[in-house]
């Protein structure tokens, strides 16, 4: 282990100087610990010392434990800070009241310095991996909304050029500083709206048949492109501008890897119970290796051969399914293509013939 490595701090609060002593005895060789006795101490404690686990006995003067967890998950600022409540009574009610508080984990007394240990090195793990995701996602947020404003003023200006310009090979160059410009905003956009899905967004739900989305999202795309059947229509509730986005992308994804010569199939039906809209293609396939990853988005693993736009396009489509109870499935079908399925809930309502 690094000396130099930045330890983590627990706080304990036990108005009981033994149990202070040995949980102080336990984790101080590999932990900063403060020893604080109430609940007003404890709050001044957090904003001096800043805790990343507070042990918090639940019989406290004044102000008992699950009257201070309560008010410490309340705090915005506070919410990675990781809560394990001790108590001598561990009965399921007096650990449901802990939960609802908003604690993480309870911790009975006379507790096992294993299991203590254990406990502090999962959610050590836990607090540090939520705070890296935030802060990724926030970075990702940010440069997304920073780099909008100039490449839309690069491609405003590109488009004033190219209407002045009568030299092919410069309109060429001005054309090749457009589609790049569009290719960079259109990943802003991507990166944005996927932050924004996976940070909590608000679904707005309407009633819709599965065949009318269908319709919606085909408008785009030549007829002679794809083939599609309606075999047994359903209602869906669904946020229709983003369901829109999200088979946009993969009736794409399927042109993008078929042949120019070849159509799309899309279907349509009930199977097994199931509400079913599948997407077919007759491109090369997925290999199996790439199934699990092929919704990665940001997480991507080799960024030297990650296909251009798809796994992001994909993987935004992923998250706004999850956000209707919805599944993707992808059925491999080397070399004849593969059929992607999204797989709707049972409850959506089976439309009336």
């Amino acid at each position: 282990m690094n000396k130099n490595a930045k330890r983590a701090k627990i706080l304990i609060v036990d108005d009981d100087e033994v149990i202070q002593f040995m949980l102080k005895h336990i984790l101080e060789t590999k932990y900063d610990v403060q020893c604080e006795q109430d609940g007003e101490e404890v709050l001044l404690a957090i904003k001096s010392f800043h805790p990343d686990i507070i042990l918090l006995d639940v019989m406290l003067p004044g102000m008992d434990g699950y009257e201070l967890c309560a008010l410490v998950k309340k705090d915005p600022k506070l919410k990675f800070i990781k809560i394990i409540l001790l108590s001598g009574n561990c009965d399921l009610q007096y650990r449901l009241k802990g939960y609802r508080a908003g604690a993480d984990d309870y911790l009975s007394k006379p507790f096992d310095k294993d299991e203590l240990e254990a406990k502090m090195a999962i959610f050590l793990r836990l607090k540090i991996g939520e705070e890296v995701d935030l802060a990724r996602e926030s970075l990702i947020s940010l440069i997304s909304h920073e780099t909008r404003t100039p490449l839309n003023t690069i491609l405003g200006c590109a488009d004033l050029l190219s209407d002045s310009l009568a030299n092919e090979s410069d309109l060429e160059l001005v054309e090749y500083i457009i589609k790049a410009g569009k290719q960079l905003l259109k990943f802003a956009d991507n990166t944005s709206l996927l932050c924004r899905l996976r940070t909590g967004y608000d679904f707005s739900f309407i009633e819709i048949h599965a065949s009318e989305l269908l319709s919606l999202c085909l408008q785009k795309y030549p007829e002679q492109r794809y083939h599609y059947n309606v075999k047994q229509d359903y209602l869906l509730q669904a946020d229709l501008s983003l369901l829109v986005i999200a088979i946009h992308s993969i009736i794409d994804n399927a042109f993008d890897y078929g042949p120019d010569d070849e159509y799309v199939t899309i279907d349509i039906d009930i199977l097994n119970g199931q509400n079913v809209l599948s997407i077919s293609d007759r491109g090369p396939g997925i290999p199996q290796h790439k199934v699990d990853d092929i919704f990665a988005g940001l997480t991507t693993v080799n960024i030297d051969h990650h296909d251009k736009g798809q796994c992001l396009s994909l993987s935004i489509s992923n998250e706004i399914f999850i956000g209707h109870d919805a599944q993707l499935n992808i059925r491999e079908t080397i070399p004849n293509g593969a059929t992607l399925e999204i797989l709707w809930k049972q409850n959506q309502k089976k439309s009336k013939q």
